[in-house]
């Protein structure tokens, strides 16, 4: 058969399809865009030079962002397909053979490749531009513009490859379909009805059973450490319990209600439970892989909201005063910390010649592992030891730091008095109620709880600050608390931490210039609130910018499967509410029973998403810990937030794409 011929057919089918073919066109041109605009970020110049750091963030960005756009658009692009199943069994009839079909399937593949390639190129970068200065404002880089952004051929190249391997993958799939199907079951196949759905008993109890299980270690969960090794396990049988019950539980439901003759024989009831029974093995994966979606689009943009509304926070609870002098001992843990200590304050002396110093603080601390054992501080044992791990496994290390009562005293400028065998503990985690006593180097103290600010708000782990009553204690918990030294396979003890903390009054760049200087003579780590806010803005302005890529993906894959879900039904009841007019059923009846169907099929997957993140709040607030976050109210504003306008989100879009649904139900032939 001549190529012109198939050529024909093939753009003809696509027009025929245009309800399905254009919005996924578009919405693939969307998807690709996003990864057009993530590559790009990750090869520019400007970002690479200024923010090295963010070209991490970028990476996981593409990853993830990469394997979502080729599920969604493998996904749609095979619900297109199958749309076309009648059709290409009428060619066989007509004597076309399967490799004519597979070159029709082959010819719309590749116009979709070129179409959605060139739109992405172009929207990709159009919508990169502004989306590069915008995050150079997130990251408060006033400097970039719009030329620091080049148009890359290499991305359009990279964006177009990973576009055409997609394509590829969805041709090969549907022309393995196309094989093991003859010209009868090609006809067929497009108006198989649904026999009355089974119920398995099977799939709804280990839905629950999985659902149970992923609910339960989020709300269990109470560590930081265990919430970062959780959350994945917790997600992963939320996913699955989600598929099985939608799947299962469903069916058991309609078939009560069905059962209830109270609620079935009711002419409204009839018609939508006996409809939504039907087909409900149709709906159900693609609901709840829009339940999926809307879940993540929550949880992503709840998570990273809130860490980029704590930044400030963070950054003066992290670098309270405008700069850090830190050394170790000497770098030698068998040295007198007094020798740093003296180092520090002649650099301090200095550095008041040459602008306003105030507010200078030295303190030296030791910071040790361990871990607690009911009430009893325990050193950690070695690395990579079966106790060791067993420890992590469990979420039991602790990072403590240690000082006099007098050093805490002088450094936060308090006079707390303390009885015999008394000692002040704070801690950013614990909950120091647990804790009225606590048990250190064989002695039990008495416990008087202080307030968490003395710990620096950027620990992502559980820390418990401890000020001892004498140095000799000190001491004793640091020849206690041994670190295993695996060069030298030997145990040593930890090392003190001395540092100095102040505010530069006037002539900062003088002053800056001083301590670099000096940092590099007497080996010390100079650390400045500017480059704390700096790194915190490229680090959080990256992560909500990814944020941002990430649930835009998750939402357009999200309309298009609502959108595909209303034509697809629309189509499959067109011909049943037909019958229902010529049988003499009210109009009013049948336009009421399309709305309580429509109703109930598309807002189960969004209820389900808001439960879902209701009980993943808890951990999701936990893993805020890896960040140093801990503000309940930030958090519980923005999640909650984000919840509640991804609601309205959804509803608008329903609202939008049931008109399609509408439309080919009262449709004339």
């Amino acid at each position: 058969m001549k190529f012109s011929i198939l050529n024909k057919v093939a753009f003809r089918s696509i027009l025929s399809h245009k309800r399905l073919y254009f919005p996924f066109l578009l919405a693939v041109s969307l998807l690709f865009s996003l990864e057009y605009i993530l590559l790009s970020l990750l090869q520019n110049d400007y970002v690479n030079e200024f923010h090295p750091d963010l070209s991490i963030i970028i990476g996981m960005g593409v990853f993830f962002s990469t394997l979502l756009i080729v599920i969604i658009t493998l996904y749609t692009s095979n619900f297109i397909q199958s749309n076309q199943t009648k059709e290409f069994g009428l060619y066989t009839v007509l004597g076309l053979e399967k490799k004519h079909i597979r070159l029709i399937t082959l010819i719309q593949t590749f116009f979709n490749w070129v179409v959605t390639s060139v739109l992405c190129v172009v929207l990709g970068y159009l919508v990169g531009s502004l989306m590069f200065v915008g995050l150079n404002r997130l990251m408060q880089d006033t400097g970039a513009g719009l030329m620091n952004y080049p148009f890359q051929i290499e991305t359009a190249l990279g964006t177009a490859v990973v576009l055409l391997g997609t394509f590829f993958v969805s041709f090969m799939i549907h022309a393995f379909k196309i094989a093991r199907l003859n010209p009868i079951e090609l006809l067929r196949s497009a108006h198989e009805g649904q026999g009355d759905p089974k119920g398995r008993w099977w799939l709804m109890i280990l839905g629950l059973m999985s659902l149970s299980g992923g609910y339960y270690i989020a709300l269990t969960t109470n560590d930081v450490l265990g919430s970062l090794q959780n959350i994945f396990i917790a997600i992963f049988l939320v996913i699955i319990g989600t598929y099985l019950l939608f799947l299962s539980l469903t069916i058991f439901i309609l078939k009560a209600l069905r059962k209830n003759k109270n609620i079935y024989y009711k002419p409204n009831n009839f018609l939508s439970i006996s409809g939504m029974l039907h087909r409900m093995n149709n709906n159900a994966v693609s609901l709840a892989s829009i339940a999926i979606l809307s879940s993540g689009v929550i949880l992503v943009m709840g998570l990273t909201l809130s860490l980029f509304r704590t930044m400030e926070s963070q950054i003066q609870g992290t670098m309270p005063y405008d700069y850090e002098l830190r050394t170790v001992s000497a770098q030698s843990y068998e040295n007198d910390p007094s020798e740093n200590e003296e180092i520090l304050d002649q650099v301090i002396t200095e550095a008041k010649n040459h602008g306003e110093i105030s507010e200078d603080n030295i303190r030296t601390t030791l910071s040790v592992g361990g871990y607690l054992d009911g009430r009893k501080l325990t050193p950690l044992p070695a690395n990579n030891t079966p106790e060791f791990e067993e420890l992590s496994a469990a979420g039991q290390p602790l990072y403590i730091i240690v000082e006099t009562i007098d050093a805490y005293n002088h450094y936060m400028q308090q006079s707390e008095a303390v009885d015999e065998n008394e000692v002040l503990i704070a801690s950013n985690l614990l909950d120091l109620e647990d804790f009225p006593t606590l048990e250190i180097n064989g002695t039990e103290y008495n416990t008087k709880p202080v307030a968490e600010d003395i710990i620096p708000s950027n620990y992502g782990v559980e820390v418990l600050y401890i000020a001892l009553p004498s140095e000799e204690e000190v001491e004793e918990v640091r020849e206690n608390h041994l670190l295993y030294n695996t060069r030298e396979e030997r145990y040593e003890p930890y090392s003190y931490t001395t540092s100095a903390t102040f505010n530069v009054e006037n002539n900062l760049e003088e002053v800056d210039t001083f301590l670099r200087e000096a940092g590099e003579e007497q080996t010390l780590a100079v650390e400045s609130q500017e480059e704390t806010r700096q790194s915190m803005y490229t680090l959080y302005g990256g992560l909500f910018f990814i944020g941002i890529v990430v649930s835009a993906v998750l939402i357009i894959g999200t309309v298009l499967m609502l959108y595909f879900k209303q034509v697809s039904e629309g189509f499959e009841d067109k011909e049943n509410f037909k019958i229902m007019r010529q049988v003499g059923l009210p109009e009013d009846l049948i336009q009421k029973t399309i709305r309580s169907q429509i109703v109930w099929i598309f807002l189960l997957p969004i209820a389900v998403a808001v439960i879902h993140n209701l009980f993943a709040s808890k951990i999701i607030y936990i893993l805020l810990g890896l960040f140093g976050t801990r503000d309940f109210t930030i958090f519980s504003t923005s999640y909650f937030g984000v919840l509640v306008v991804f609601a309205l989100v959804y509803l608008i879009f329903y609202r939008f794409t049931s008109r399609t649904y509408y439309n080919i139900i009262n449709e004339s032939e």
